[in-house]
């Protein structure tokens, strides 16, 4: 709360990435941003630098508009299940899917011609299919 009062952005949604994929083998919360990015927040912030929470600063990868309008903010994050891929669904209907890392954007899709709405639920199909419900 104090991170987020202290930058004026709310968190969207979260999604958490289990120890066994994360590289401080310790579970790590991904909180989307009202500004369109994600902070990560370790559980053990006493440890980490920042009170544990690192902006990872994804705009350019998810939710950039190609400079018209502004950002468009994650509504709904979910990961694979070996924890290397994050899909990202963002309130202006796109859906990209990033490694965990956010090095390389591996599938972008425009869902706005089905609906204009955030789907209801978000999940994985195995390891490399993303299912979306409205």
């Amino acid at each position: 709360a104090m991170y987020s009062r202290s930058n004026h952005i709310a968190f969207r949604c979260i999604a958490i990435l289990p120890r066994q994929y994360a590289p401080s083998c310790r579970p790590e919360l991904f909180l989307s941003t009202s500004d369109g990015s994600v902070v990560v927040s370790e559980l053990h912030p006493s440890t980490s630098p920042n009170g544990g929470l690192t902006d990872i600063d994804c705009r350019s990868k998810i939710g950039d508009t190609g400079g018209i309008g502004p950002i468009a903010p994650i509504v709904s994050m979910s990961f694979a299940p070996n924890g290397r891929f994050l899909a990202c669904f963002t309130s202006n209907s796109i859906l990209t899917v990033v490694s965990t890392t956010f090095e390389s954007k591996v599938l972008e899709f425009n869902t706005s011609s089905g609906s204009s709405s955030p789907p209801r639920s978000m999940g994985w199909c195995g390891e490399d299919s993303v299912v979306l419900h409205w």
